[in-house]
């Protein structure tokens, strides 16, 4: 029998804090996220685009690299996310993508699913086919959010999030693999949570405010969403996970 796959929360919480030790922070600052810095502190590019799409994206790379990549993203799909990573002779680079249309916690949090993605998913199987001899890579990955998610009871689940469609996910010569595991997309978004919400921030934030405001889930999200600039749909689920409210 062939097991299932599942997410590796271990594995996610541990890449969290390389992204902090590699833009210079011990651990993480308190109160909003730098998102900015931390994604600079790798050879990513960060861009908002107008009504993305995975043509548009394609349009945007190919002025970023001044060359139309060889990739069939010809769809007009509606995007929050786009990756891109390349992995040539040895060198890797990457391209972030969001749209400029959606709210900014929302921006925010496809950001960081992002560069979850690369660094979980991404980046260990192009190093290995580069050690393998590949001189060439790319990969990409596009983000949409489920219709009707943000709703009243966004609780432990999964179900606000985000889902992946499907595009060429990593093109070498020889062979087209498809990032479309409904554990990396697990990943990805417990990576994104532990990024904008880390744990002792959110923990410190609900001490502040428990007395005021009780542990009653909803209050305690309306007013950690502004303070840490998610959405109120985020620290919801991330309160849940926590165990904190109800």
């Amino acid at each position: 029998m062939t097991s299932i796959k599942t997410a590796d929360s271990a594995k996610v919480t541990t890449s969290v804090q390389s992204v902090w030790q590699q833009s210079g922070f011990e651990k993480p600052r308190p109160g909003i996220v730098p998102l900015n810095e931390l994604i600079s502190a790798y050879p990513i590019w960060f861009g908002e685009i107008p009504y993305l799409t995975p043509r548009n994206a394609k349009i945007f790379l190919a002025k970023k690299m001044g060359q139309t990549p060889v990739l069939d993203l010809n769809s007009d799909e509606n995007l929050s996310g786009f990756l891109f990573a390349q992995q040539s002779r040895s060198v890797f680079t990457g391209c972030i993508f969001v749209d400029a249309n959606d709210i900014l916690a929302r921006r925010r949090f496809s950001a960081a699913h992002e560069l979850g993605h690369y660094l979980l998913h991404f980046l260990p199987v192009m190093q290995e086919l580069a050690a393998a001899g590949e001189e060439e890579v790319m990969a990409t990955e596009g983000l949409i959010y489920e219709t009707g998610n943000d709703t009243e009871n966004a609780s432990a689940t999964d179900a606000w999030a985000a889902k992946q469609i499907v595009l060429p996910g990593l093109e070498t010569a020889e062979n087209v693999m498809l990032f479309t595991q409904p554990w990396q997309e697990t990943e990805a978004n417990q990576f994104a949570a532990e990024l904008l919400m880390p744990t002792e921030t959110c923990q410190t934030l609900i001490t502040r405010h428990q007395v005021p405001f009780g542990r009653k889930r909803e209050f305690l999200a309306n007013r950690l969403s502004s303070e840490l600039l998610v959405s109120r749909e985020a620290i919801t689920w991330r309160l849940a996970t926590l165990g904190i409210g109800g």
